[in-house]
Order: C-alpha cells, then sequence, then structure tokens
C-alpha cells in the first residue's frame, strides 16, 4: 500500500473544515433572514386601528386585503403569514388552524382552505367553526352570523364530501374519516365565485 503524506493528509483535513465552516454561516444566514421575513410579516400590537386597516402582509393585494378584512373580524388575528412555493399562495394560522390561501391572477377571487393541525386534531371539523365563520364573514359581508352558524351545523351533519353555496360562496367540506391504514383528518374550502 502507498505511504499517504502527512502533507497530504492535513490539506484534506483543512479543505473539509472549510466545507463545513462555509455550510455552517450559510445554515445561519438563511435562519435569520427567514426569521426576519417572518418578523416584518406580523403586525405590531401597538399599532392602531387606522393602521391595521392599511397594513401590508404581503404583495398580493387581494390576499392582503382579505388579510387586512380577517383580522378586522376575527378575535384570533392571521398569524404566521408566509409565501407558499408559487406567486399566489400564501399560508397562515389562526384559532390554531392552517389556512392555505390561492388567488389567480386573472380574477379577483380567493379560495381558502382551512386544515386541522395536531394541536387541535382531537376537536375534528367541528372546531372549525370560529375560523370559518370569520373566513366567509370576511369575503361575503352581507351575510348575518346566524346564517354562516347554521349553515356550518348543517354542514357538520353530512358524512359524506359535499359541495355547496352560502351566498355568493363555494362550500367543499370534507368530513373527518376513519380509513382502514389510519385517519384522514377533514378540512373545509372556501371559494369565492
Amino acid at each position: 500500500m502507498p505511504k499517504i503524506e502527512p502533507k497530504f493528509i492535513f490539506g484534506i483535513i483543512f479543505i473539509s473544515f472549510i466545507l463545513l465552516r462555509a455550510y455552517a454561516v450559510k445554515k445561519d444566514v438563511k435562519t435569520n433572514s427567514e426569521a426576519s421575513v417572518e418578523t416584518k410579516n406580523e403586525p405590531s400590537k401597538k399599532e392602531t386601528s387606522s393602521e391595521k386597516i392599511n397594513s401590508k402582509y404581503v404583495d398580493d393585494r387581494i390576499i392582503n386585503d382579505f388579510i387586512n378584512s380577517y383580522n378586522q373580524n376575527s378575535n384570533s388575528p392571521l398569524e404566521n403569514i408566509k409565501k407558499g412555493n408559487i406567486k399566489i399562495k400564501y399560508f397562515a394560522s389562526s384559532y390554531g388552524y392552517y389556512l392555505e390561501f390561492l388567488h389567480a391572477n386573472d380574477t379577483d377571487k380567493l379560495n381558502v382552505t382551512i386544515n386541522q393541525t395536531n394541536e387541535n386534531s382531537e376537536s375534528g371539523v367541528a372546531g372549525l367553526k370560529e375560523v370559518f365563520h370569520d373566513i366567509v364573514k370576511s369575503i361575503e359581508s352581507s351575510l348575518s352570523d346566524d346564517e354562516i352558524d347554521n349553515y356550518f351545523d348543517n354542514l357538520m351533519s353530512n358524512e359524506i364530501k359535499t359541495s355547496s353555496n352560502l351566498g355568493t360562496l363555494k362550500i367543499e367540506y370534507i368530513p373527518d374519516k376513519e380509513l382502514s391504514n389510519g385517519y384522514s383528518r377533514g378540512h373545509i374550502k372556501v371559494i369565492a365565485q
């Protein structure tokens, strides 16, 4: 077996060390930039109500208008607002539920999906009532609280996937379901038409 010179071994170790340090610095920069983006997107508690009306959370005008409207109507303002992997997709959370927003560039219509999280999975789809109410009220303000609550209560009586209308909104409901290989969590889509 040929003898390996100590200079060569030292060189390999030195290059490995430099590469590891460069990776660690790059990871720290990415983490810090993500933290600054999240901080920028969250509203300050000291804002006045007139500032909240005009707050800019995201670049998309339709999504931003919805977020402002939702935060005015809700007891649980949207948190952790993040941009998705495509230009028209955003994510947030409210009442402990995970929300996904989609906006097609060619329309002023919005699609909001309400998903359960591990934190609230025990309450099932029935736990979505408050966040559902606030989303519907933010998009379709002409609907009364009773209309929205009655619609939701009727929705919960379904044990199969349904698609129906509430005002000008299309609501797609997928209930919780026990499967042979696990459990499927239900969700609700609110689609402006």
